[in-house]
């Protein structure tokens, strides 16, 4: 699956040989369902089906790389994509400052390092931005495009990321768990989405790079101090009570996959 964020995540299953294709069909809609929700649109899926998982790995991994809207070659194939394509775009899965992510993470809760700014009472962005020397510029540098990163990758360290920060707003690309919830909730701060693939709409809000520290990690992982104006779109997934959108929405999703799945599966039964 494409578009899930930098790793790209991707899943495997044996299957019983008498689950044939439905089980084939339950499989990816799982999958979808759970990890679709996180990915910056267009969501593209590749599907392979063999006897052993590294072929299905690589039969997959090729039909990611054909240009979209085209077919198996194979009918029987192609009828199989558009049933699962169709009640895929059915369910509609979807979500409905300063730059922080891994790296700054990390320091500060794992290494128990300082932050080089301030961060109470104001927002991070979990993004790595491409950047451009400007020397009109008191700081050195201009955002080319800023798109969020996946904001689950930070999930493991953001509740005390939160607490020793005192930051009230967190920005990034998909949705959180519960350690997030409890740190909104215990501090009463919140998450929102900025929409994926929209990296330039997001650099266009910036108006001023002020500052650029811990530039030892690179440019992705510095923390980049902006001074932004109407930054958005965004859509609060997490907010003061701790009430979590995305996990809202998957049970909105699962609730409509169930006839879908039941339907497709009724027409791929080719073991006759």
């Amino acid at each position: 699956m494409a578009g899930g964020g930098c790793s790209l995540p991707g899943a495997a299953k044996v299957l019983m040989p008498l689950e044939g294709y439905e089980g084939v069909v339950k499989f990816v809609f799982d999958i979808l369902c759970d990890r679709g929700v996180n990915a910056c649109p267009p969501l593209l899926v590749g599907v392979g089906i063999a006897g052993s998982i590294d072929v299905a790995s690589t039969l997959s991994k090729r039909a990611l790389m054909r240009p979209v809207g085209s077919h198996n070659s194979n009918p029987v194939g192609a009828e199989f994509e558009k049933l699962l394509s169709d009640g895929l775009n059915e369910i509609n899965i979807g979500p409905g400052g300063f730059t922080a992510r891994d790296q700054a993470h990390h320091r500060l809760v794992k290494l128990g390092r300082k932050l080089p700014v301030d961060l109470n009472r104001k927002a991070i962005l979990h993004a790595g931005p491409i950047m451009v020397p400007a020397e009109d510029v008191k700081s050195g540098w201009k955002v080319a495009s800023i798109g969020p990163t996946t904001s689950m990758r930070m999930e493991l360290f953001e509740k005390e990321f939160i607490e020793e920060t005192g930051v009230k707003l967190i920005i990034g690309k998909g949705g959180m768990g519960p350690n997030t919830e409890a740190g909104c909730r215990e501090k009463k701060a919140i998450h929102c989405v900025f929409p994926g693939g929209c990296a330039v709409v997001a650099a266009a809000c910036v108006e001023e790079v002020e500052d650029h520290q811990w530039p030892e990690l690179g440019m992705p992982e510095s923390m980049w101090v902006m001074r932004v104006k109407k930054f958005g779109p965004l859509i609060c997934s997490i907010d003061t009570q701790g009430r979590n959108l995305f996990k809202e929405n998957k049970k909105v999703f699962e609730e409509r996959k169930a006839p879908i799945v039941e339907r497709i599966c009724a027409l791929v039964d080719y073991q006759k």
